[in-house]
């Protein structure tokens, strides 16, 4: 579990997400829960080093299917055009580059997805 607690600049985030896989690695974790819910959206920049460096890396440490669900504050616009730059990357179809990402606005929602994914795919 990754739990954002304020919003936080790109190197923030970026030295957060690599603490959090080295943990993930020591216990072979490949289903991860982001409490994002009290940052603000993502822009462009955080978003494109996920989808371009951070995933990638993810499926080459970690078990796959690896499984994100993405907590968002409950204010943030799931049907919003444009769509923000996270739920674009969550829209991708990402199974064949070895994990799924999905946004939720409740914590129980994304952790019966985890765990549902979790059991299908064992």
């Amino acid at each position: 579990m990754i739990r954002w607690l304020r919003d936080v600049t790109q190197q923030e985030l970026q030295q957060g997400y690599l603490q959090a896989l080295a943990e993930a690695q020591r216990y072979a974790a490949s289903c991860w829960l982001v409490d994002a819910r009290r940052r603000v959206l993502a822009d462009e920049s955080m978003v494109h080093w996920l989808a371009s460096s951070y995933l990638p890396t993810l499926t080459q440490r970690l078990p796959s299917p690896i499984q994100l669900a993405c907590l968002v504050a409950a204010t943030w616009q799931f049907n919003s055009m444009p769509a923000p730059p996270l739920a674009e990357l969550a829209q991708r179809p990402q199974l064949h580059e070895g994990y799924q990402l999905s946004l939720f606005g409740d914590e129980g929602k994304a952790m019966q997805w985890l765990d549902f994914n979790r059991t299908a795919t064992s």
